[in-house]
């Protein structure tokens, strides 16, 4: 996708030069044209009032893809729950980001109310890490939709 493409907008601002330099390689994986169409640091409050940013959220042929940035750097190790960073453990962020895609979706659900004549997307929930030296080292449950 160009730089200037009008498919991709930039909602709010980047968190970090590390965010902006992940925005602008995605980007560049994306084609041009009106296939794709892309939303960065978008904020939704759900049906519930429950606040939410996204760091990227991708509209496609095949529906939403729900993105979650992490510009962790270092060996990634830990369980499903749990991980373990250079810095101490944090949580998987897989659940988080699928609440978000839930909670994205109720939205659109509530907003379809009496216009049923277009069906919901499926929005799917990923995660990138993103970050220098990120080696991830992590068994096949604990990354499921987790990239690098």
């Amino acid at each position: 996708m160009r730089d200037d493409s009008p498919q991709w907008r930039d909602v709010g601002e980047p968190a970090s030069a590390e965010e902006a330099d992940a925005f602008r390689a995605i980007k560049r994986l994306l084609p041009d044209g009106a296939i794709c169409w892309a939303w960065s640091n978008l904020t939704f409050t759900d049906t519930r009032g429950r606040l939410s940013e996204t760091d990227l959220l991708l509209l496609t042929q095949t529906g939403m893809t729900l993105i979650e940035l992490k510009g962790w750097s270092g060996r990634i190790t830990g369980a499903q729950q749990r991980w373990v960073l250079g810095r101490g453990e944090v949580d998987n962020p897989r659940y988080l980001t699928d609440r978000k895609a839930k909670w994205l979706k109720g939205l659109l659900a509530y907003l379809q109310e009496g216009n049923r004549r277009v069906p919901l997307p499926h929005i799917r929930a990923i995660t990138v890490l993103h970050g220098p030296n990120c080696v991830v080292d992590l068994d096949d449950p604990s990354k499921a939709d987790t990239h690098g």
